[in-house]
């Protein structure tokens, strides 16, 4: 049974990124089942278009944040990467009010280390097992810890025609590299790895956001130091709602998603590849392997293990029984782990326990 309850989250700026993402897939899969939400953002950002769908504001004092909570009656407010004005939200509202945790830095590990001093919330939630571990580490006081899961949106699933689409074609096998061109999404790594491969038919695209890529000018200085650069493709900017015929594209070109990063809160380009029949292979770091079962719905490698990545990279491609059931398993994790109904569920059940816990106190 579905009560009915309003939600407002609190982001810093409305670009478009992971968390910002993750935000608009939670929306639209609560708004299938009648909850209602809103997002508030304290700057403006490049994703503003992207929450055009949905009741968003821009912010510009806590004036304006405050008209914006008195009237719309909210029983929960949510909280991601910051802790602007939380403790005059907490003076002006009753209701539940959670921290949100959907990756690890050093500005979010001063935001956990605040509540041994002054805790204005409710719970915190974390977007995978490796987070909620960690953020129980820096937090010593008592309060509710959650992990709840990352959803996708409907719109990510195999797409036959891709002929609209913005990104390049080729007659050769795609291995993709989707992300930020920076130390983190680990570049360099991903250059060794496809370096000297021993297929011809094969082509290198780095899908990038330019500026969220400091690193970009040396990325194109060691693939020309490998002599690759007439298989190395960089795509900028492809709009998200091409993401899922990208995936698609990969996946039918015989190709995969290859992922070096060091470490992800959980990796929704790994959700959206498998949710669109591209298989993935990924160095077994923190939050991705929360995902990947290793040789069952995807390839996990030791991260610098370049010879041990080749090794998996070349089967996948070449063992088509391997890939087939890479991609099944896939599938079934999305439905399965994964699906807007168990996401709303899991997520459900966490915050109407936080509602009664909160209105037993009051």
């Amino acid at each position: 049974m579905v009560f009915k309850i309003k939600i407002l989250f609190i982001m810093e700026k409305s670009n478009i990124g992971g968390s910002q993402i993750t935000t608009l897939n939670r929306m639209k899969a609560l708004q299938s089942v009648g909850i209602e939400s809103e997002v508030v953002f304290y700057k403006r950002g490049n994703g503003e278009k992207f929450f055009s769908n949905v009741p968003s504001y821009i912010v510009g004092s806590f004036h304006e944040l405050e008209k914006i909570i008195e009237q719309g009656f909210f029983d929960l407010i949510s909280v991601i990467y910051t802790r602007q004005y939380v403790k005059k939200i907490r003076e002006i509202f009753n209701g539940v009010i959670i921290y949100e945790i959907r990756g690890i830095s050093g500005k979010i590990k001063k935001h956990l280390e605040g509540f041994n001093k002054n805790n204005p919330f409710d719970a915190i939630i974390c977007n995978a097992e490796h987070l909620k571990k960690w953020a129980m580490n820096v937090v010593k006081v008592n309060i509710p810890i959650f992990v709840d899961w990352n959803t996708i949106d409907e719109t990510f699933y195999y797409r036959e025609d891709i002929a609209h689409s913005s990104f390049p074609k080729t007659d050769e096998k795609v291995i993709a590299f989707i992300g930020r061109v920076d130390r983190n999404k680990n570049w360099s790594e991903f250059l060794s790895i496809v370096n000297n491969l021993d297929l011809s038919d094969l082509e290198f695209w780095f899908v990038f956001d330019p500026s969220t890529s400091p690193e970009l000018p040396m990325l194109k200085k060691q693939y020309q130091q490998y002599d690759i650069e007439n298989k190395v493709r960089l795509i900028e900017k492809i709009p998200y709602d091409d993401m899922p015929f990208l995936y698609s594209y990969i996946s039918r070109s015989g190709g995969c998603l290859l992922s070096t990063s060091l470490l992800e809160g959980l990796g929704n380009h790994i959700l959206e590849a498998m949710a669109c029949n591209c298989p993935v292979i990924s160095s077994n770091s923190l939050g991705k392997n929360e995902i990947i079962t290793h040789n069952k719905n995807g390839l996990l490698y030791e991260t610098g293990d370049i010879n041990g990545a080749k090794k998996w990279l070349l089967e996948l491609l070449q063992n088509k029984t391997l890939r087939d059931r890479v991609i099944y398993e896939a599938n079934e994790t999305i439905q399965k782990k994964f699906s807007k109904e168990k996401y709303v569920e899991n997520y459900l059940d966490i915050i109407y326990f936080l509602i009664k816990k909160r209105n037993e106190k009051t």
